[in-house]
């Protein structure tokens, strides 16, 4: 049924010629032009910002030079976990040393899409507010670049220690 267009005049006498139905209470298609197109870099409100968080369409490369680097050392994690694990060493986490019996190649597999499917939801939410409003799930990302970069330097040491991986 098409949408009945209202006539009728507001206060200052100009006919409003909405329609009953509210375009905004159905998403973009994915086929649409524009939902590839999207403009909002910002929040467009100033409740935005005191509220609990906004989406956005568009990115800063800051972000995404974090979540490369975040996906970079997962793998380089992965690759001293086994080597730490072949030369004695044990898998502390139940769900990857599960994945590490069924093969190599599930386990690096599966610990690298773990980590980028968290990736998709915290960038999506990047700007949404947490614990208690002090932090921004940005500052979670750089947060866990950060320990990624703590955690290899951590197995670094210890193949080095084992005479596993000499450094020069």
């Amino acid at each position: 049924m098409p949408d009945v267009q209202q006539q009728t005049a507001n206060s200052f006498g100009m006919i409003d010629r909405r329609s009953d139905s509210d375009r905004r209470n159905r998403s973009t298609s994915p086929l649409s032009r524009h939902s590839h197109s999207g403009g909002r870099r910002h929040a467009r409100r100033a409740d935005d910002h005191t509220s609990g968080g906004y989406y956005i369409d568009w990115y800063e490369p800051k972000l995404l030079l974090t979540i490369l680097g975040i996906l970079i050392l997962c793998l380089a994690d992965s690759y001293m976990t086994l080597k730490i694990i072949a030369s004695g060493g044990e898998e502390l986490n139940v769900v990857m040393e599960m994945l590490i019996n069924e093969s190599v190649f599930v386990f690096i597999l599966g610990k690298y899409l773990m980590t980028a499917g968290s990736l998709i939801f915290l960038v999506a939410h990047r700007n949404f507010k947490v614990f208690h409003h002090r932090f921004t799930v940005s500052h979670i990302l750089s947060g866990l670049l950060m320990i990624y970069i703590v955690l290899i330097f951590y197995e670094i040491h210890i193949l080095h220690f084992n005479n596993i991986f000499p450094l020069i």
